[in-house]
């Protein structure tokens, strides 16, 4: 093993006020590290986004201490060990150290206890089995700083068996794989997330889309998503044929189109889960399903794809009537879904991208100037046949780039009362 080295000076001011919760937690012989993501992204000199801790004392000590000190403490996890604390203003999850009993595919039932190895074996990956404590010196069970040194992403132990504990486990290790592109894979454990892709039905259609919108808006998504593909991971996945080739495309389109790809619950977030799944309108339904879109996220992809598939071949004339049928937000998603079919755009796509991409921001869309009641003084009927008069004249007036007036419409009306 590596010498272990003390946390980087960066890292304390980037880390927030921790050594106050040192102060709480630490009584009567409790013990309190620091451990995960932001002991691997500090090692990395990479941003840290939340520290998260570990701890000897139960659930319950953590809970009555932080109170007696007057902090606020939410039980977000008390089953599973983990409470989060409000400090300054910042959330900090604390986990008591713990053992799996009785491992289900997602979530162990387990048993707490003080033995730091214990914890640190039933992780995921050797990089994310970092300890430190408040002086920032690191503990190292699993040879995870070895490993990050040497820029080896890998399970700890057998990955079969850190894989059966939770399936979610796959699609975390393609999405570090991603998101850091200096490590490799084990081709090990790459083999047995294929074999073990079938408890992938474990998972929440809200953890997929969680794991891989993150894993689609990373540096590396395509060459994993291609791995991913090869082993069958997609496919068990959603029940549609995926198109992982066009992602670094549609990241491009993104960047250019200045859409922050990690929304995951934005547009760029749906344009990335759509650019991998969907082609037509008749893809939406079982991606929906599977990934618990809401029925606005639903509808919004479904308009994106008709307007990726259909509306956008007669340059101004289709892009002004996709802009008012569909509204801005479908139009750039489809926009966005068209060109990212073509895995390297040429310079004239790309330029029509910027021309309707620039028409879009500009666009206002007009008030169609007939109503009801414009009907009705004309004599006709209320009823169903009003709404399909009005909807049909309201097609002549898109289609006439809406130059038709109110009174060239009812004029229609008049010479074709039917």
């Amino acid at each position: 093993m590596a010498h272990l080295p003390s946390l980087p000076d960066a890292f304390w001011a980037a880390a927030g006020p921790v050594s106050r919760l040192f102060d709480v937690i630490e009584q009567e012989g409790a013990a309190l590290r620091m451990v995960g993501g932001c002991i691997r992204n500090a090692l990395l000199g990479r941003p840290i986004t939340d520290v998260d801790f570990a701890t000897t004392a139960l659930p319950e000590e953590v809970m009555r201490r932080c109170r007696q000190e007057g902090l606020k403490v939410i039980p977000t996890g008390i089953a599973h060990g983990t409470v989060t604390v409000l400090l300054e203003g910042v959330s900090y999850e604390v986990t008591t150290l713990r053992r799996d009993v009785k491992p289900d595919g997602r979530r162990a039932q387990v048993a707490f206890g003080t033995d730091w190895t214990a914890d640190a074996l039933r992780r995921d990956f050797t990089i994310n089995a970092l300890y430190a404590d408040r002086n920032g010196l690191l503990y190292d069970d699993v040879g995870g700083y070895d490993d990050l040194k040497s820029g080896s992403l890998r399970f700890i132990g057998i990955a079969r068996d850190r894989i059966r504990e939770d399936y979610l486990r796959i699609l975390r290790l393609f999405r570090f794989a991603a998101q850091y592109p200096e490590f490799r894979l084990s081709p090990d454990d790459v083999e047995a997330c294929g074999d073990e892709k079938v408890g992938l039905h474990h998972l929440s259609g809200e953890r997929i889309r969680q794991e891989m919108g993150k894993l689609v808006a990373a540096d590396r998504s395509a060459s994993c998503l291609m791995m991913m593909h090869a082993a069958g991971i997609l496919a068990e996945l959603i029940p549609l044929p995926a198109h992982p080739r066009r992602v670094p495309s549609l990241l491009r389109l993104m960047e250019r189109a200045e859409q922050e790809p990690d929304s995951l619950s934005g547009l760029a977030g749906l344009a990335g889960l759509a650019g991998l799944w969907c082609v037509v309108e008749g893809d939406v339904d079982p991606l929906a399903k599977r990934l618990r879109f809401s029925r606005k996220e639903a509808n919004l992809l479904r308009a994106g794809l008709s307007v990726a598939s259909s509306e956008l071949q007669d340059g101004v004339p289709s892009w002004r009537r996709s802009l008012y049928r569909h509204g801005r937000e479908a139009f750039l998603l489809g926009l966005m879904l068209r060109f990212a079919r073509s895995d390297a755009p040429s310079a004239t796509a790309l330029a029509l991208f910027d021309e309707a991409l620039g028409f879009a921001r500009a666009f206002d869309a007009p008030v169609f100037p007939v109503r009801g009641r414009d009907l009705i003084a004309l004599g006709m009927a209320r009823g169903p046949g009003l709404s399909v008069r009005l909807k049909a004249l309201e097609s002549l007036w898109v289609d006439s780039g809406f130059t038709l007036s109110q009174e060239d419409l009812l004029a229609r009306v008049l010479s074709d009362p039917i």
